[in-house]
Formats: C-alpha cells, sequence, structure tokens
C-alpha cells in the first residue's frame, strides 16, 4: 500500500476524521477539521509520492469553531464539506473554484440539546441522504432520524417535505427535535450509528442496540423508504461483544459504491470469548450470514481490539476487500480509574488490510 503522510494538523485523537476529495485533474480538496478547521488543496499528479500544495489552505474565512467530523461532496464545480461545530451543531461551507475560496458557514442542523449531534451522509447521483442522531449518552432523546439534501438546488427534504432551502440567503437551520424518529433503542438502551447507504429511493442504516453494561448488544439494520420513511425491513445481524472503549464499538460497514449501491454485504468487528474477529457477512433474503473471516485476535487485556473494518468504495470489484484498525489503548498515559477501556487520546495503532477473500 502506497501512503503519504501530508498533514498534521489537529489534536490527538483516535478517531479523527478527515475527508479527502478527488476533483480530477490529479488535484485532492482535503479537510482535516479536528478542534480547529483546515481546508488544503493538493496537486498529485496520480503519484502520492509527488503530491504538493496546489493553493491555499484555507478555512479562516469560513467562520467554523470546534469543527470535527469532515464530510466532502461535490456537486458540478461546487465543493460541500459539512462538519459538526461546538459539538451540538453541524454546519457546512462551499467552495465553487476548485478549493481556493470558502463561504462563510452556515447552520444545518441543530438540537435544543445539550447532547452531542452527529450527521453521517451518503452521496447519490444529485442527492446527499444523511441519518442523523444524538450521542448515546443522551439517553432518552437517543434516537436515529434523516433529511436529504439536494446539492444542485439546495432543497432540504425529509419524506418529501420541504425543510429549507441551504442556499437561500435567509436558510437558518433545520432542528433536529422536530425531525420524524426512525430509530430507538430497545427498552432504556442505547444505539450507536455505524453506517449509512442510500441510492434509488432507499435508505439503509447499521447500528449497534445495547443496555448499560455496553456489552450485551446487538449489531443491526433497517431499511426505509426515502420518499416517506417507511419500514422495509429489519434483520438482527449478530452480537457484537464488548465495546473497545466505553459506548465505542467494533463497528460495521456496507460495501457499496462511491454512488451509494449496496450489494447486500458488509464487514464488521466484533468480540466473543476474549477474541476480536473482523467478519464478512451478507443479507441473504431476511437474514445475515457470515461469509467468510478477515482477521482475528486474541484480546489478553481489556485495552487490545480490532475496530472500523471500512470496505473501500468499489471493493466488490477486486483489490483491497477491507480496511481496518488494530489497536491498543494503554500507550502513553495509563487510563484513569473511572475509565473503564482507555482513551481515544492514549492509544497505538495499527492500519492493516487484506485483498478480497
Amino acid at each position: 500500500m502506497n501512503t503519504r503522510v501530508f498533514s498534521g494538523a489537529g489534536s490527538r485523537d483516535e478517531h479523527n476524521a478527515p475527508s479527502i476529495l478527488d476533483l480530477g485533474d490529479g488535484i485532492l480538496c482535503c479537510s482535516h477539521p479536528r478542534n480547529s478547521t483546515v481546508f488544503s488543496v493538493k496537486k498529485y499528479d496520480y503519484d502520492l509520492n509527488l503530491i504538493n500544495d496546489y493553493g491555499n489552505s484555507l478555512g479562516v474565512n469560513s467562520g467554523l469553531s470546534q469543527a470535527n467530523y469532515s464530510q466532502l461532496y461535490k456537486f458540478g464545480n461546487r465543493i460541500l464539506m459539512f462538519c459538526r461545530e461546538d459539538l451540538t451543531d453541524w454546519a457546512v461551507t462551499w467552495s465553487d473554484d476548485f478549493g481556493a475560496t470558502w463561504t462563510a458557514h452556515k447552520k444545518i442542523m441543530i438540537s435544543s440539546s445539550s447532547s452531542k449531534l452527529y450527521m453521517l451522509g451518503m452521496k447519490n447521483d444529485d442527492k446527499v441522504t444523511f441519518a442523523i442522531y444524538l450521542h448515546p449518552d443522551s439517553m432518552g432523546n437517543n434516537k436515529i432520524k434523516s433529511i436529504e439534501l439536494d446539492g444542485v438546488t439546495g432543497a432540504i427534504t425529509e419524506a418529501g417535505i420541504s425543510k429549507g432551502n441551504l442556499y437561500d440567503a435567509g436558510f437558518t437551520s433545520v432542528n433536529f427535535d422536530n425531525l420524524t424518529t426512525l430509530i430507538t433503542p430497545t427498552n432504556t438502551g442505547s444505539i450507536r450509528l455505524l453506517d449509512v447507504s442510500a441510492n434509488s429511493g432507499i435508505l439503509n442504516i447499521l447500528y449497534a442496540d445495547f443496555q448499560s453494561d455496553n456489552e450485551d448488544g446487538i449489531y443491526k439494520h433497517k431499511k426505509f423508504n426515502v420518499s416517506n420513511l417507511s419500514l422495509v425491513s429489519e434483520s438482527d445481524i449478530t452480537a457484537h461483544g464488548r465495546d473497545v472503549y466505553l459506548t465505542y464499538f467494533g463497528g460495521m460497514y456496507f460495501e457499496q459504491t462511491d454512488n451509494g449501491v449496496w450489494n447486500n454485504k458488509i464487514f464488521l468487528a466484533r468480540e466473543e470469548s476474549s477474541i476480536w474477529y473482523v467478519e464478512e457477512w451478507e443479507l441473504i433474503g431476511s437474514t445475515f450470514t457470515k461469509i467468510g473471516d478477515v482477521a482475528n485476535k486474541a484480546a489478553t487485556n481489556d485495552y487490545l481490539s480490532l475496530t472500523r473494518p471500512e470496505p473501500p468504495f468499489n471493493s466488490n470489484l477486486g483489490g483491497i476487500a477491507c480496511i481496518y484498525q488494530d489497536m491498543d489503548y494503554t500507550t502513553d498515559t495509563a487510563p484513569t480509574d473511572d475509565v473503564e477501556e482507555g482513551t481515544y487520546t492514549s492509544w497505538a495503532g495499527d492500519l492493516k488490510y487484506v485483498n478480497r477473500i
């Protein structure tokens, strides 16, 4: 695997979430916001060893603060960058000149709750379908909802009903609290949103549904019609085992195209009897069946895990099947007594991959 470090911005955090968008003609648009906002446009001539600055590192004009979890999408000549701002809101800024300048940010999603807000989108043709939810610690407000953005017109809809237009001068934001609830936790438990796939009017969501011990939960899948948000089907996949730390689990991800077409296969990481597994599963009819093992690792203590097994877009066509993290959360600083399994700022890990099974 050919790798190249081209940004060291941001504070130490094992779940920093940068995004990279290929603009064509050997130009990469990179966003790595974490406690500050960094935009960068790089020229790489289709060889990462030749990567260099192509334009300016930007962000100061956007007005974002405490931004993280960046997501980049391109519609025609317009690039949109979404990120969480100040923990409880989501904002967006865009560029119409290949990243040379960016608009002042706009809030797109807010909540009356003080809990952390998350949005996860999947682009399909001219639209991005988002799943949105509040952090598992939010308890009764821990629900998954959805909106759809037309990246060309700016129209924001929920089940076909207008929620405003992002590109209108008077647009302020959408309130998460006023959206329709799609998924709630079982009994008094919590949920964690894991992945989204959206294409041809269908929204697929992967999530973990767990109780207060964070260990006896289930990986689940639900499918909805985007047009009216009606439930099409739902399936339990498998027990996820213990968490990596607090309410973070091994994770699971759709194998899909870069336009949100899912092939009914997923990759997941889970713990069972002190062994971590990375596995490939497939939805056959209404039942998920394990079809292959990717990796396993004995967890000799509570701080070792395998996590985030993501298949690259279009990986079903060949090449790398899955990229995952092999993690140790005891490195650098010993966990405090009130944190059961280390912290996301105290860790060491290897990024590993496997080719097609």
